[in-house]
């Protein structure tokens, strides 16, 4: 656990130097422990972060159980990656000597292009700083994603040696078309639409002038709802759910693409204009199909790869010990 202290300790000193924060320092705290590897809360959050701002741009703000599932998930697979990392050492034919050497050099060129990227090794000091971290953590990091790589190419990448064909055989392919087929190579074509009703004196001006915008920027129908008056952005639906009155933004919708967007469409006493949000178009590809032996291919090699992958994290998990915090 001293590394962990160490890392710490090396936060704080850090963060004391920052002019920005004058009335107090803020500690990183630890969320997890693979052996004596720290997973920080920061390292959490910047993880996390970006997949809770798409999942509320494309479904609306997180309560705070949503988010705290996000965050238990992303830890999981943290930890995953940190398992993988201690067990390098361990799970291939290199000894932790070369395991250091591959990993001490890896680190140094980081440095370097660091150092290159922002001006020299101030403007790294001075990045730090405003970033609340230190090179101790930085180098943490990056440590742990070099031995996590290294564990990965020693136990994943020696047993395929760069032959992944040799094991996908022709039952397996034809096992995985029946699995997948009705969902990848046969299927009606499919189609989700975003839509904004437009009502009042200037409805039809309105709706055409949205349309013109709709098609030039990809906006939420909720934002482009906002620049016009007596604009209502509607949920988004299939088109087989639209009035037969909007046929016209139906066959739009089964024509496709992403981003097609209608022309006003009068409903009763308002105007509709309709974007693509989502489309697939249809097909009805056999197995002897070249395209789809090609992605058989691609599937069966993604499994052959999963499955070393995990009795690569089973070895992995004997080899480590894990702690986490109560969140």
């Amino acid at each position: 656990m001293l590394s962990i202290v160490g890392t710490l300790v090396l936060a704080a000193l850090g963060t004391a130097q920052a002019p920005e924060n004058p009335l107090g320092v803020l500690v990183d705290r630890v969320d997890a422990t693979v052996n004596d590897s720290a997973i920080r809360h920061s390292q959490l959050v910047a993880a996390t972060e970006g997949l809770i701002r798409a999942q509320e741009a494309k479904h609306g703000p997180l309560n705070p159980a949503e988010r705290g599932l996000m965050m238990r998930n992303t830890l999981d697979k943290l930890i995953g990656e940190a398992r993988m990392a201690m067990a390098a050492a361990s799970l291939g034919p290199l000894t932790p000597d070369q395991v250091e050497q591959q990993v001490r050099a890896e680190i140094d060129h980081i440095r370097q292009e660091q150092e290159r990227d922002l001006g020299g090794a101030n403007a790294v000091s001075q990045e730090l700083r405003r970033t609340h971290r230190t090179q101790a953590m930085l180098d943490h990091d990056r440590r742990i994603t070099e031995q996590r790589r290294i564990a990965e190419r020693v136990t994943i990448g020696r047993r395929l040696a760069g032959q992944s064909t040799l094991y996908v055989n022709p039952r397996m392919m034809r096992e995985t078309y029946a699995i997948v087929r009705d969902k990848m190579f046969v299927h009606d074509g499919a189609a989700k639409i975003a839509q904004i009703r437009f009502t009042g004196r200037d409805a039809k001006a309105n709706a055409e002038a949205a349309a013109a915008q709709w098609a030039k920027e990809p906006l939420e129908a909720s934002e482009l709802a906002k620049r016009f008056p007596d604009a209502t952005p509607l949920r988004e639906m299939e088109p087989d759910n639209l009035a037969e009155d909007l046929a016209a933004i139906r066959t739009l919708a089964e024509k496709g693409p992403v981003g097609a967007v209608s022309v006003p469409t009068a409903s009763g006493n308002a105007y509709f204009v309709a974007r693509v949000t989502a489309y697939v178009a249809p097909r009805h590809g056999k197995f002897e199909d070249p395209d789809v032996q090609r992605e058989l291919r691609d599937l069966c090699a993604e499994r052959v790869f999963g499955e070393f992958r995990a009795d690569a994290m089973r070895r992995a998990r004997n080899r480590t010990e894990v702690w986490v915090r109560d969140m």
